[in-house]
């Protein structure tokens, strides 16, 4: 199986060969559901999955679906097929004519987007609404969108995706076709990363470890420098916040709460996790394989209560920095001062 074209169609995505097998048949059969919800974490493959689905839906060569070259394919590769609608929180900001990018998708997109299916395709069958991160629908925006999927024209087919299918009402989801996505093996990943962008087999295996199975991120690792010099930054941050006292603590804390970037919590959640998992005496399941003797100089030191406090608070600071409308600075100081000192 060719690392660059792993799935059984021969469709560009890395692993979810289930996922392809099913979305192919539909293609085939000419027969798509009215809606599918894509899950997953994030750059696990949701939206990828779902573009490559809509240019096999639109693609004008039937014994090579998708096969990216024709019109049609390019078209939608490049957001400008007038039967394809993008409908992410740019798509609204132009939609509503406003000048600041919104946090949530708003319910007088969803009215807007009702009216707007009302209209036949142009030059396909079909014509494809691709909603990414759905979780961001107001209570009632997915309401009015309930109504979208309620009663969808014939010729509509909606494609959302979503970090986890329980943020989305209920009501949604039993009208969609789910398709939660798993993380991709990190062999397949490594494999891909040799392969497609000529990295050694050391450096594909420690960006595929880190990935936790996102192929995307594994992507862009590879291929953006910046990728892996925030996840060093993010580390040697942790490394100066450990030993520090507690003024040194409260000053880091006002450091990252002026940035607040969320992966740097992803990146000292997986640390800790690391350290967990040690202390078991799982080491070869690690993340950070390239940090090993850091952290086994850690569990050595932490009781497997201190470790996993540490954890618990980082998951839990996580959720209210990007869920709620906590005090930024005072989260992070909360956070740095409940971990362990040594």
């Amino acid at each position: 199986m060719n690392a660059t074209s792993p799935t059984p169609a021969g469709w560009p995505i890395v692993g979810h060969d289930w996922a392809v097998a099913l979305l192919t048949r539909a293609v085939a059969g000419a027969q798509p559901s009215h809606a599918y919800l894509f899950t997953g974490p994030e750059g696990v493959g949701k939206g990828a999955l779902a573009r490559i689905f809509t240019r096999a839906l639109f693609c004008l060569r039937p014994e090579a679906r998708p096969c990216d070259q024709c019109r049609a394919c390019q078209l939608v590769a490049h957001e400008n097929h007038p039967d394809f609608l993008l409908l992410d929180l740019e798509a609204q900001r132009r939609l509503l004519n406003e000048r600041d990018l919104a946090s949530v998708l708003k319910v007088e997109t969803m009215r807007q987007l009702q009216n707007d299916l009302t209209r036949r395709p142009v030059e396909s069958r079909w014509r494809v609404v691709l909603l990414p991160e759905a979780e961001r629908l107001t209570t009632a925006a997915a309401n009015a969108f309930l109504k979208t999927l309620e009663e969808p024209p014939a010729h509509v087919v909606l494609l959302l995706t979503a970090r986890d299918k329980d943020l989305l009402l209920p009501t949604i989801l039993s009208r969609c076709q789910l398709l939660p996505l798993r993380p991709v093996p990190t062999g397949q990943i490594a494999a891909f990363l040799q392969d497609r962008w000529g990295l050694s087999a050391e450096e594909a295996a420690i960006v595929a470890r880190l990935s936790g199975g996102r192929i995307g991120w594994a992507v862009q690792a590879a291929t953006v420098p910046a990728v892996l010099e925030a996840r060093r930054t993010a580390v040697e941050a942790l490394k100066t916040a450990l030993p520090a006292t507690r003024t040194g603590r409260l000053a880091l804390a006002q450091t990252l709460a002026k940035t607040n970037d969320p992966t740097v919590l992803s990146i000292w959640a997986s640390w800790w996790r690391d350290v967990l998992l040690l202390k078991y005496g799982a080491g070869d399941a690690l993340m950070n394989i390239d940090l090993q003797p850091a952290l086994e100089e850690i569990a050595s030191r932490l009781a497997e209560p201190e470790i996993r406090r540490a954890l618990h608070v980082l998951q839990r600071m996580q959720h209210l920095l990007q869920e709620t409308n906590v005090n930024v600075q005072l989260a992070w100081e909360v956070l740095l001062l409940a971990l362990p000192r040594f």
